[in-house]
């Protein structure tokens, strides 16, 4: 509206009223004008972040991390938000695992105390409801119980959407502002994408690792039959010759193991006798070479298989009172099959 006013009695003629009509048609083209380009530069904005964290995750597919802490730096800036937050669930409760904005004390704070399951917090109630929950102050919030968070962390208004997969909840996204002040409808919309970019990410990550392992699995299994066949074809050709046979089991059991040592005794019944090794030092041969044939006892691995004929397995050597550990060896971990 414009209003004009002159201080002598004296009414405005058609010619002015129809010229403060222009310029308030003016005035209303400025505006609009104003507001396509905020809308527009707004437009372009969310475009570019969006389109900088696609970037990320295309580039970051094996470093999760680095896509969620873009993710949340993002959120917060384009939703016009102090803080940003991405919790993950972590047995029975929820885990920050990216966070923009927040003071030292607050994140030392959440990881000594994650948010109350429930309606209680923002974090609980999204993942009760499984749907976006605004509050634009909690403090005036009936349900909100996390009032110690809340004193830490400052926020009054709160936004937060879930991370959905499949239609359940796999985490949550939540920006905070330090006043009440409500986010808007494309704030909202722009936050339910970030989130959806979120859970692109998280499968990302999972379907690598479930790949990586696979493929680890794959090529163990691969590993152990080589190692299978090499002792076969050993025992194909030392029909007369058991050292060789001895030798090579013992080589490939401390490889794939990924053990230092290895030990092969034979058992006559009374005595253990000791016939091949592998990895052990001149001086620490020497020992065994000097100890064996022996009576099995308590105090050795490979005796204690053979007393319980079981899988004898040590965690730790040192922790292990009936284990006698030789030092020169620097053993932690042992395991005997009979």
């Amino acid at each position: 509206m414009i209003a004009i006013y002159r201080q002598e009695v004296r009414p405005f003629n058609n010619k002015q009223i129809e010229l403060v009509t222009n310029f308030a048609n003016q005035a209303v083209i400025a505006i609009e004008n104003t507001r396509l380009l905020n809308e527009l530069r707004e437009s372009l904005q969310q475009q570019t972040a969006t389109a900088d964290v696609l970037k990320v995750i295309s580039r970051s597919t094996f470093d999760l991390q680095t896509v969620l802490d873009t993710l949340v730096e993002s959120a917060a800036r384009l939703c016009e938000a102090d803080t940003a937050v991405i919790n993950r669930p972590d047995g029975e409760t929820y885990r920050q695992r990216a966070n923009y904005g927040f003071s030292k004390q607050y994140r030392e704070y959440r990881r000594n105390n994650p948010p109350p399951r429930g309606s209680g917090s923002l974090t609980g109630r999204i993942i009760l409801e499984g749907r976006a929950i605004h509050v634009p102050d909690i403090l005036a919030d009936p349900e909100f119980t996390d009032h110690e968070a809340q004193k830490i962390g400052g926020f009054r208004a709160m936004l937060g959407v879930p991370l959905l997969r499949e239609g359940t909840p796999i985490g949550t996204l939540v920006v905070t502002r330090r006043i009440p002040r409500p986010f808007t409808d494309k704030q909202i919309e722009l936050l339910t994408t970030f989130a959806d970019q979120a859970v692109i990410a998280i499968e990302n990550a999972r379907l690598f690792d479930e790949v990586q392992a696979r493929t680890q699995e794959l090529t163990e299994t691969l590993e152990y039959q080589t190692a299978t066949g090499e002792v076969l074809n050993v025992i194909s050709r030392s029909l007369t010759d058991i050292q060789p046979v001895f030798d090579m089991i013992a080589e490939s059991a401390a490889q794939l193991c990924e053990a230092q040592y290895c030990f092969v005794y034979r058992f006559d019944g009374q005595l253990l006798h000791f016939v091949a090794h592998h990895g052990l030092t001149a001086d620490v041969l020497e020992i065994n070479r000097r100890a064996y044939p022996a009576l099995p006892s308590r105090m050795s691995v490979a005796a204690r298989a053979i007393l319980e004929r079981s899988v004898a397995q040590i965690p730790d050597v040192n922790e292990d009172p009936p284990t006698t550990p030789l030092a020169l060896w620097q053993r932690s971990a042992a395991i005997a099959v009979p």
